[in-house]
C-alpha cells in the first residue's frame, strides 16, 4: 500500500508508458493503427502485464486467470492495479517536468539529513514558484 496523508481518501498519480500514433503518412499511421489494436488486444495486455510486471494495458485483461494467478503469487504486483481507483494523472502544464525534479530533490535532501523538511518545503516552494512564474 501506499502511506497516506488522509489513508480515508487515498489519492496517487498515474504515469508510465504511452501509445500513439505519429502524424506522418496515411499508410504508416494505418499501420500504426493495426499494431495498436494488435498491442491492446485482451490477450497481449496479460502477456504484457505477466512479462513486464506493469498494468495490464486494459482493465477487462485483470479478470484473466493467468494474471489473477500471477497477483495472488506476487502480490505487490497488483498494487498499481488496486490504486486505480483513487489514481489521478499528473496535471499538464508547462513546467510540471521541471517541478516534479525539483519535489525529487527536496525529498532527496530531507532522506539524506541534508536539510531539514521546514528548509527543504520553504526551498522547494521558492524554486518551483519561479519555474511557474516563467511559464
Amino acid at each position: 500500500t501506499i502511506p497516506q496523508a488522509d489513508p480515508a481518501n487515498p489519492r496517487t498519480v498515474l504515469y508510465g508508458p504511452n501509445i500513439c500514433i505519429f502524424d506522418t503518412t496515411p499508410e504508416q499511421k494505418r499501420i500504426a493503427w493495426e499494431f495498436v489494436k494488435f498491442f491492446t488486444s485482451p490477450e497481449v495486455s496479460v502477456r504484457w502485464a505477466l512479462g513486464t510486471g506493469y498494468l495490464p494495458i486494459r482493465k477487462s485483461a485483470a479478470e484473466d486467470p493467468a494474471l489473477q494467478a500471477f497477483w495472488a503469487q506476487w502480490e505487490y504486483n497488483r498494487a498499481g492495479f488496486d490504486c486505480l481507483a483513487f489514481a489521478r494523472t499528473e496535471p499538464n502544464l508547462a513546467g510540471w517536468q521541471e517541478v516534479r525534479g525539483l519535489v525529487e530533490n527536496a525529498e532527496t535532501a530531507i532522506l539524506s539529513g541534508i536539510q531539514s523538511a521546514q528548509d527543504a518545503a520553504t526551498d522547494l516552494t521558492r524554486a518551483a514558484d519561479a519555474v511557474l512564474a516563467r511559464q
